[in-house]
């Protein structure tokens, strides 16, 4: 699995030299480095921290922020179990805001993973699309037909 991981961290990084600036200054690429020579935690610690820099977080294009989403799922494979769930969490913020910069990237971005990887990333996205949806545009069970409930 750690090769697994490996190999995807080496294909992130190939994608952001591909989209054109250094990684010297993209924030995710610096992050995707730190991982792939195998400082997990300061990986998590610099994605985190990224998370929690409005400025920088919001100034993310929709690319970065899938890319900095699958960090996050690889994360999860790699440090401690407890923090599977705070890392999914955090890939879901990621992709539901480059889903509101631009939907068309995420589903680009989406269709060229495979595997495992590709799944937990489209559940995640489509978790984060839920939680994005107001609750008053949701189907209850008052607004359907009387007849469906039988």
């Amino acid at each position: 699995m750690k090769f697994a991981s490996t190999i995807a961290a080496a294909l992130c990084l190939m994608m952001a030299a591909c989209a054109g600036g250094s990684s010297a200054d993209d924030p995710v690429g610096k992050i995707a480095i730190t991982y792939e020579r195998g400082d997990v935690r300061g990986a998590a610690r610099d994605a985190e921290r990224l998370l929690a820099d409005s400025a920088a977080f919001n100034s993310l294009s929709a690319m970065q922020l899938c890319r900095l989403s699958e960090l996050f799922v690889q994360l999860s494979e790699t440090e401690s179990r407890t923090d599977i769930d705070a890392n999914d969490a955090m890939a879901a913020r990621c992709l539901t805001r480059a889903r509101a910069i631009g939907s068309d990237s995420v589903a680009a971005f989406l269709a060229s993973r495979s595997g495992e990887m590709a799944g937990r990333l489209i559940v995640l996205d489509q978790v984060g699309t839920f939680l994005d949806t107001p609750r008053d545009s949701l189907v209850s069970s008052e607004d359907l037909p009387s007849d469906t409930l039988q």
